[in-house]
């Protein structure tokens, strides 16, 4: 069950923070601001982007993950409960991530496997040393020098928001409290946007119930995300279109596996002639289920 009002939830709600970060200028402006340097341009940017094939890998569903025009992974999670082995979880995401976007192919370098940013906003002390932030890099020990191999992995308590950047101040703050003070009043034009948007979102009268069955969807074990959530539902009005939502009933046989096969060949880049010839499906239901499932 829903704790929390719909009218009453803040950013560092999964359901508002997945809604509202997936823009692409408020991802890329609120990730750079983070790592304070340039992502370079952004491809696109899915929330609840579920990677891994379920057969040799337990597959893990990113919040929010960003891909550049140049392959960089830019992975943004929300944790607001602490775990015994969240560093264990971690990376494993990142090596989930690297490996699902490497192309395997005979003979293709090892500089091609892409570099990776993992950020957890925690709600919590991650580390229980009372630090806002912890960055995780390779560090040779021997000689001290951290190597930069691609792999990134940043941990913030945004409950110490005062200890970081203005913008950062106003932007953990306002994810805690995310009151028309927190929103109106920011200098950070990227804080305002949140909070229109964030009022806009709230007017709708389908966002409502898709915050509500999505919350049940998390406490009740069925996902660790949205996308897992419209798994287990039935795609309705194919004739007329489908619609995205959560409930959606269940996927099942010949239609769930099509699915998977879309979805693995959609990761690696494949384009929509040859995901159709090897699916079996025609282009139009090709780009349907990916609408559906895996963009935006």
């Amino acid at each position: 069950m829903v704790k929390v009002k719909f009218e009453f939830a803040n950013l560092n709600d999964h359901y508002l923070f997945q809604e509202l970060l997936k823009d692409k200028e408020i991802f890329q402006a609120i990730f750079e601001e983070i790592i304070q340097d340039s992502i370079g341009e952004l491809d696109r940017v899915t929330r609840e982007h579920r990677v891994g094939n379920g057969l040799y890998t337990h597959e893990i569903n990113c919040d929010l993950l960003g891909v550049t025009t140049t392959g960089v992974l830019c992975n943004l999670e929300l944790q607001n409960k602490p775990m015994k082995y969240l560093l264990n979880r971690t990376r494993y995401y990142v090596s989930v991530l690297q490996s699902n976007f490497y192309e395997k192919e005979r003979n293709e370098p090892y500089s091609n496997v892409p570099n990776c940013y993992s950020i957890w906003l925690c709600n919590f002390d991650p580390f229980g040393d009372d630090s806002e932030r912890n960055t995780l890099v390779p560090y040779r020990e021997e000689v001290g020098i951290i190597e930069e191999d691609g792999s990134v992995r940043i941990f913030i308590d945004i409950r110490k928001w005062e200890r970081f950047t203005p913008k950062l101040q106003e932007l953990f703050r306002f994810m805690l409290d995310s009151s028309e003070e927190n929103g109106l009043n920011a200098k950070w034009d990227v804080v305002r946007k949140l909070y229109e948007n964030m009022k806009e979102i709230k007017s709708m009268e389908n966002k409502e119930a898709e915050y509500i069955a999505y919350g049940r969807a998390r406490e009740d074990g069925y996902i660790d995300g949205w996308y897992e959530g419209r798994d287990k539902g039935v795609i309705e009005g194919i004739e007329k279109g489908i619609e995205k939502g959560i409930e959606k009933g269940l996927v099942q046989g010949q239609e769930r596996k099509t699915i998977e096969t879309i979805r693995n060949m959609y990761n690696k880049g494949f384009e929509l002639q040859m995901i159709s010839e090897i699916s079996g499906c025609s282009i139009e239901r090709v780009q349907e289920i990916i609408e559906l499932f895996f963009e935006s």
